[in-house]
């Protein structure tokens, strides 16, 4: 987490894969963004 960015990695059961998604802080709530395909996540 920095500032109002977060990241989650991810697993599941289905998919051996581990996900990766991006949170934003929008007055005051979170809220799941997009990530762009050259953005790379902190981990």
């Amino acid at each position: 987490m920095k500032d109002d960015v977060a990241w989650v990695k991810y697993s599941t059961a289905y998919d051996k894969t581990p996900g990766v998604f991006k949170l934003v802080k929008l007055d005051g709530r979170w809220k799941v963004t997009v990530r762009t395909p050259r953005e790379l996540a902190p981990f």
